[in-house]
């Protein structure tokens, strides 16, 4: 006898959950709640997009309690590493590293509704929060990947491109970064390459070309372009203040 995989996700995408394998987090509630010997031991249960973390950990602590196999469970970065205050924001894992300036991460989203997911998009994932959940992974894998260093990032570039739709099923990011030959010790240029993929199909590609600069000589930059913008700004209000109106 052979198990069914059964994959849940979160009730914004109820549109996506007429397969009868796919089941919103609700309806895992409701069923579960009606069959005590479901899911079966040879099933498996993937979690995909869209579910709070609340009813995940619910759920899974109540499916592995039944002997079902929990396929994906996720493990958060720690807040420092994502540049994030809540962790509710996050919208990766922690990273797997593959090898020297390669990493792998799964993509976590919950049902939070803020500016980047507050979009009726139907079926899919918008493309917002994937390059949202690509600037976090950039972030971490040099975080990761340069961890005796105290650097401050500054975006040159951001170019993102799509060849498929991303659905909220599974789906894992695959972070590269490339270094540019430099010979300043304050700061130096990378390319951070994003694919994401679901279901083993390259879906998405997020390119950040960044500069990294220690943080004590960013933050000298940044006071130093504030307080020019400030004194460009005022310089400007007055010059519009002392020109004649125009009737209209």
């Amino acid at each position: 006898m052979t198990g069914n995989t059964y994959i849940i996700i979160g009730n914004d995408y109820e549109s996506f959950s007429d397969n009868v394998n796919i089941l919103t987090s609700t309806e895992m509630f409701v069923r579960m709640n009606k069959q005590h010997d479901w899911p079966r031991k040879i099933d498996s249960i993937h979690f995909g997009q869209g579910v709070n973390t609340h009813d995940r950990e619910i759920l899974t602590k109540e499916l592995l309690n039944r002997n079902v196999d929990v396929a994906t469970q996720f493990e958060s970065p720690p807040l420092e590493l994502t540049h994030k205050v809540s962790d509710e924001n996050v919208l990766i894992s922690a990273p797997e590293k593959l090898e020297d300036h390669h990493y792998r991460f799964d993509l976590i989203i919950t049902d939070k509704v803020d500016r980047l997911s507050d979009h009726v998009t139907g079926k899919h994932v918008g493309a917002m929060l994937l390059m949202e959940a690509a600037r976090q992974a950039t972030i971490v894998a040099l975080e990761s990947n340069y961890p005796d260093e105290s650097y401050g990032l500054t975006v040159r570039h951001f170019d993102s491109s799509f060849s498929h739709f991303l659905f909220p099923l599974p789906s894992n990011l695959d972070v590269k970064i490339l270094e540019k030959e430099s010979d300043n010790d304050k700061y130096f240029d990378v390319i951070v390459e994003t694919y994401f993929y679901q279901g083993g199909i390259n879906v998405s590609k997020v390119v950040l070309d960044l500069c990294l600069s220690k943080k004590q000589d960013l933050r000298l930059l940044e006071g130093k372009k504030a307080n020019q913008s400030i004194n460009g700004y005022f310089d400007y209000t007055l010059y519009r203040s002392s020109q004649p109106k125009v009737a209209v």
